[in-house]
This record gives structure tokens, C-alpha cells and sequence, in this order.
């Protein structure tokens, strides 16, 4: 195996001084003259050198790299939402170094402290619920946190806010006016404030049964599967077991919605004809899917191009604000009217 240029083999072969090659690509302003600096170029290129960018990133405390720590990449959510940070952090001249924690807190403020390590100049992340403390202690060394749909984080970090309650609200008012009373909510563990409040919002508007409230009784991500269609698909069956079987289903996200389409197509139960389904995130995948999915829009390419923009703005020193984005009910042909088998 060939051996890797050094900077003394680049000055060697251009004659000058290891300090004036380190200065011209560090781009110090130290000035390198021109001719000098057309034999650096030409010796970097005949011997295949690149610079050393961790180790002057090391001296002069001048990382590009941002972090970002998302549950999981399986979910299609969050490959949208990394599109929207990646391309933004590039235009600004920043790179990302990505983190799935697969939900568990553990694992995530290991990757927290991994970054902080590596002297990363902030963090974009989705996290779990009950990661504020650590979240403040970071903050208290100077590493800049931004989080997404974690509303307790607020107090101690930057956040962008996704309305989750006003969706909720939103997509229960649908259904009602559809004619749907009896309704189904099913979910992963409410252990994240994000879901309680999507659940708060549906109960301001429906009277929805206790029972009717089916939520998973474990949140295990593995690197294998989606956790959520399959959750979605399993509970199905315990919607299917309700006594007073429900015209209608809300899903936490579009992915468990999916899921819920899926077990109760086995089951025979038709979609919209037999029963409506909805959920939300509005993912590509809500559209694609059969029938397509009634759903609320959280932008996520949107949302992680506004949480690049904000953090970069933080690192760079200027004032910056809490966002609240406001939810759209995106209507499709997943939810049909009671009495007219015709969504509206």
C-alpha cells in the first residue's frame, strides 16, 4: 500500500518551509507568494496530498461538523428532515455527522458526548423524552443544542416546535365532521410530549373512549423492521377486538397508520369502505400508499432546513428565536363520510 503524502514531502518537492505549505492551506491570510504558491499546488497534486482538516480544525477551533441525532433513519420522516439540514448546512459551508439513537436515552447521550468530543459546533436533535437534564449540562459547556418535537428541552435548548396538540385538533374536527364519533387512537408508548399532545388534541375535540386509547406497551427500535408499521399492524387486531368496533382510526404517524391498513386489510376490513384510517407527518409514503393516506402535513424537509438555519445561526453568533410550525390537514382517500362512501 502506497504511503500517504505528507505536508513535509509537499514542501519538500516545492521547496519551501513546512510553516509557508501549512499557511497556504490553511488560508490564514499569512501571505504566500505566488509563485510560491503555484509550486505548493503543483507538488499537492503530483502527490496526491490532502490537507490535514481535523488537525487544523484541532488548532484553531474552526469545525464545520454538526451533529445530528435522530431516533431512527428507518422512518421515513427523518431521511426528509436530514435532506433539509444536509442541504442547508452545505450552502452554508457546514457538514453533518449523523446519530440513530434507536430511542434510547442511554445511547443518545452517549452519541452527545461522542460529538462534544469531537468538537463539533452544535447538535440538531430528536430526542427522547427525559434528556433535558443532559441537554442543560451540555449547554453549560457550550455546546449549542437545537431539538425537535421535544417541548420540555425548551427551557434549556434552543427547539423548533411542531404544534403537535393544534394537529391533533385538526385531524379529530375531520373526522367529526365526517361523521366519525366512535374513533380509535392508536400509538407507540406516550412517553414523548409530542405524542400526548397529538392525543390531547384529538380528545378536545372527540369524547374518545378510554378503551378506545390502544397504546403499544413497548418501544423497541432494532436495526432490522420499522418498529412502528409493525406496531401498527399488530394493534390493528386490538382495534378489530373493541366491543363497540370504531368507524374510524387515528395513527401517532403516518408510518403506524400504514401499519393499521395493512392488519386490517388481513383481516378483511376494507379501507375507507369499512373503516377510515388517518395519521400524520404527511410523509412521501402517505401518498403512495393504497388507499392514500388522510394525514397532517409536518414539512420535514422543511423543518430540518429551518433547524440547520437556526442552529448555524447560533454557532455564527446571531439572534435567533423559537419556531412554531403550524399543521395543514392534508385530505385523501383513507377517510370516507359516514352514510357516503366518498372522502371530501
Amino acid at each position: 500500500m502506497a504511503k500517504r503524502a505528507t505536508i513535509t514531502d509537499v514542501a519538500k518537492k516545492a521547496g519551501v518551509s513546512v510553516a509557508t505549505v501549512s499557511r497556504f492551506f490553511a488560508d490564514s491570510g499569512y501571505p504566500v507568494s505566488k509563485q510560491a504558491g503555484s509550486r505548493i499546488q503543483s507538488a499537492a497534486r503530483q502527490l496526491d496530498y490532502t490537507p490535514n482538516v481535523v488537525g487544523r480544525m484541532l488548532k484553531t477551533n474552526t469545525s464545520k461538523d454538526i451533529g445530528v441525532i435522530i431516533p431512527t433513519i428507518r422512518n421515513p420522516f427523518y431521511p426528509e428532515v436530514l435532506l433539509g439540514i444536509e442541504k442547508t448546512a452545505a450552502a452554508r459551508g457546514y457538514q453533518i455527522l449523523l446519530c440513530n439513537s434507536l430511542r434510547n436515552i442511554a445511547t443518545e447521550k452517549k452519541y452527545i458526548d461522542s460529538l462534544y468530543q469531537k468538537q463539533v459546533r452544535g447538535i440538531i436533535i430528536a430526542g427522547a423524552d427525559g434528556s433535558a437534564a443532559h441537554y442543560r449540562e451540555m449547554t453549560l459547556k457550550g455546546m449549542q443544542l437545537l431539538a425537535l418535537d421535544s417541548d420540555e428541552s425548551g427551557a434549556c435548548c434552543a427547539s423548533i416546535y411542531y404544534d403537535y396538540r393544534k394537529s391533533g385538533v385538526i385531524m379529530a374536527r375531520h373526522l367529526k365532521e365526517m361523521g366519525h364519533i366512535n374513533v380509535a387512537f392508536v400509538t407507540s408508548p406516550l412517553t414523548k410530549q409530542s405524542r400526548k399532545d397529538i392525543l390531547a388534541g384529538v380528545a378536545e375535540v372527540l369524547d374518545i373512549r378510554r378503551e378506545n386509547i390502544i397504546i403499544d406497551g413497548t418501544e423497541l427500535e432494532t436495526e432490522s423492521g420499522i418498529y412502528e408499521y409493525e406496531m401498527g399492524r399488530r394493534l390493528s387486531s386490538e382495534v378489530l377486538a373493541l366491543k363497540a368496533r370504531p368507524t374510524a382510526v387515528i395513527a401517532v404517524n403516518d408510518i403506524t397508520a400504514a401499519g393499521v391498513i395493512k392488519g386490517l386489510s388481513e383481516s378483511g376490513i376494507r379501507v375507507p369502505e369499512d373503516m377510515s384510517v388517518a395519521g400524520f407527518d404527511n410523509i412521501d409514503l402517505s401518498a403512495m400508499i393504497s388507499p392514500p393516506l388522510t394525514t397532517v402535513n409536518q414539512p420535514g424537509f422543511e423543518t430540518g432546513a429551518l433547524a440547520a438555519d437556526t442552529l448555524i445561526d447560533m454557532i455564527e453568533g446571531k439572534e435567533t428565536e423559537r419556531i412554531n410550525i403550524e399543521p395543514e390537514l392534508i385530505k385523501r382517500a383513507s377517510v370516507s363520510r359516514i352514510g357516503g362512501k366518498k372522502h371530501e
